[in-house]
C-alpha cells in the first residue's frame, strides 16, 4: 500500500515538474502552438489552416524582411477558428472554447505566409463556471510568475502574469473575464499572450 501510495506522489512530482515554468502552461493552453509542436488535438487543423506554425522561425525572417522591403506584396488576411469541447490540458467547465488564428496569405509567394495573432477564448453560460475557470487560471499562473498584476475595468477582471527568469515570447500573459455582449447572462475569458509587466 504504502508502494503504492508513494507511486502516485512521484507521477505526481514528475508531472507538475514539467509544468513548472509560465511558457509551458501558456503553450500547453494554447494547445502547444507557441513552441511549434500542436497537440495532436488540433494538429490536423493547424496543418489545414495554417502550416505556418510549423514553420515558426521561417516565419520571423520572412517578417523582418518584409518590413524592410519598399514594395509590399498583397496578402489576404484571414481568420481561421478551431473549436473545442474539451481541453487536453485544462479541466473546467467551460461550453465551448476556440484558438482564433489570424494570418497573411501573400498572393504571390505562399512561402512569406505569416501567422499574425493567435487568441483564446473560453466561452461559459453563466457566471459561476465562468468565476471558477478563472479561478483555476489565476492558480495556474501565480505561483509560476515573477512579476503579476490584477486589476478591473467596467465588469472585466483583468490578470496579468509574467516570467522575468524566461526568454519565450509566451512567458507574458494576460487573462480577461468579461461578460458576453452578445450573449445574455453568458461570459467569455481570454487568454492572450503579451503584457506590460516587463
Amino acid at each position: 500500500m504504502n508502494r503504492y501510495l508513494l507511486s502516485i506522489l512521484f507521477l505526481f512530482i514528475v508531472k507538475v515538474s514539467f509544468c513548472q515554468s509560465l511558457a509551458s502552461s501558456t503553450d500547453e493552453l494554447y494547445f502547444k502552438l507557441l513552441s511549434a509542436n500542436p497537440d495532436t488535438s488540433i494538429s490536423a487543423f493547424v496543418h489545414k489552416y495554417s502550416a505556418i506554425v510549423y514553420k515558426r522561425n521561417t516565419a520571423k525572417i520572412t517578417s523582418i524582411s518584409m518590413e524592410r522591403s519598399k514594395a509590399k506584396p498583397a496578402f489576404n488576411l484571414e481568420l481561421h477558428t478551431f473549436l473545442f469541447n474539451k481541453h487536453p490540458f485544462f479541466d473546467a467547465p467551460f461550453t465551448q472554447g476556440k484558438v482564433e488564428f489570424y494570418t497573411k496569405n501573400y498572393l504571390a509567394n505562399s512561402d512569406n505566409d505569416n501567422l499574425e495573432d493567435l487568441k483564446l477564448w473560453f466561452e461559459f453560460d453563466e457566471s459561476i463556471p465562468a468565476a471558477i475557470a478563472y479561478q483555476k487560471l489565476l492558480d495556474r499562473f501565480t505561483p509560476l510568475s515573477t512579476k503579476k498584476r490584477f486589476s478591473s475595468v467596467s465588469e472585466a477582471n483583468i490578470s496579468e502574469f509574467t516570467d522575468a527568469k524566461s526568454k519565450e515570447f509566451y512567458s507574458h500573459i494576460h487573462i480577461v473575464m468579461a461578460k458576453d455582449n452578445f450573449k445574455t447572462g453568458a461570459y467569455k475569458i481570454l487568454v492572450e499572450v503579451g503584457n506590460e509587466l516587463y
